[in-house]
């Protein structure tokens, strides 16, 4: 309800995970935190209804990865990092059977800090 009143949405997630290696050569390594799995994740997002325009929104969200091991051997640690992101969204009604056309464009990184993340 209170979305359609102030056009404000929040929302959030977190994930813990305790990723291991395992069954690795001859057993070096087993045990060991999974290369480039970071324990904790978290996500806050919020979008906001610009009212004077029907269909625009402004959208938020910041994103929040803890540290991680770059090497089997967990040796090399990457730091955690938090990035901001920033858009907006246009909804635009394309006839009257509802069919719609949604336009984003968005910053991702607003601040552009260096982050090294091992995929």
């Amino acid at each position: 309800m209170a979305s359609r009143c102030w056009g404000l949405r929040l929302n959030a997630s977190t994930v813990w995970l305790d990723a291991k290696q395992t069954k690795t050569a001859e057993g070096a390594t087993d045990g060991k935190d999974a290369i480039g799995v970071a324990n904790f994740y978290a996500v806050l997002g919020a979008e906001y209804d610009i009212k004077p325009v029907e269909g625009l929104t402004a959208t938020a969200r910041v994103n929040h990865s803890g540290s991680q091991y770059a090497d089997a051997a967990n040796t090399k640690k990457l730091d955690s990092y938090t990035t901001l992101d920033l858009g907006l969204r246009y909804r635009m009604r394309l006839n009257a059977d509802q069919n719609e056309m949604i336009w984003r464009v968005g910053v991702t990184n607003v601040d552009q800090r260096e982050v090294l993340v091992w995929h």
